[in-house]
């Protein structure tokens, strides 16, 4: 017989001494500095407060903790929900993020579906005001918004992944994101994925729109430079 209970499983990152020693040795030691920095954005905290996990019989891990291990995997250029699931065996990455095991496959991928479309839509504004908030303290009187498209060969069935121009591999699904950087601060500060198949040019001027809105008030102009587009953007 199971029992409801609504107690929530918290999660604070915690902060690992650095020494060198023969124990518990780690290929992956400049992440403990990585983490203090995402920690003191208050990006941790800010995935706890999104999604509350309840606790119930069979919960051992938080939302936050199963998207902070992708975050930090991603970091360190481990994609695949496999290999995710063994860069959290990691002596290091199991203590910053205070797992009390590693993270199996199955479990990512049922966090990961479980959030659906609002869930994305919630770390998408995450991503936009941790950017805004960025660009508003640089001090700069102006920036330069750079929004471009690039090409992402994905090797599978993915899902929104499309047959379209690809220079790299021709007739391979991929995908079309569409980002923008802040030129001045090498910052990305929105991006849209998309299907393959889409144009370059494809939601563009929503895409702006949504962009400029997370930036402080103020105004701008754009012009095109090649096949860029550039915008001009007062901040002070």
């Amino acid at each position: 017989m199971q029992y409801k209970n609504s107690k929530k499983i918290s999660f604070t990152a915690s902060s690992v001494k650095k020494e060198f020693s023969s124990e518990q040795l780690t290929s992956y030691s400049g992440l403990s500095v990585t983490s203090d920095f995402i920690n003191h954005c208050g990006i941790y905290r800010r995935l706890e407060h999104l999604f509350p996990t309840t606790r119930h019989n069979a919960s051992r891990f938080s939302t936050a903790q199963i998207l902070s291990s992708v975050l930090l995997a991603s970091l360190c250029g481990v994609h695949r929900l496999k290999r995710i699931e063994n860069f959290t065996f990691d002596a290091l990455v199991s203590r910053l993020l205070k797992l009390p095991k590693n993270i199996d496959e199955d479990t990512i991928r049922r966090h990961l579906t479980g959030l659906g479309e609002r869930g994305a839509r919630s770390l998408h504004e995450l991503l936009l005001d941790f950017t805004g908030l960025q660009v508003s303290r640089c001090g700069l009187k102006r920036v330069t918004l750079d929004c471009d498209s690039s090409t992402f060969t994905v090797y599978g069935n993915q899902q929104g992944a499309e047959v379209g121009y690809n220079s790299h591999k021709k007739g391979a699904k991929s995908y079309h994101p569409i980002l923008c950087f802040v030129t001045e601060m090498k910052l990305l500060v929105n991006s849209w994925l998309r299907p393959g198949s889409s144009y370059t040019s494809n939601g563009v001027c929503e895409f702006v729109k949504e962009t400029l809105a997370a930036l402080p008030p103020k105004g701008g102009e754009g012009f095109f430079q090649g096949r860029q587009r550039l915008f001009q953007w007062w901040i002070v």
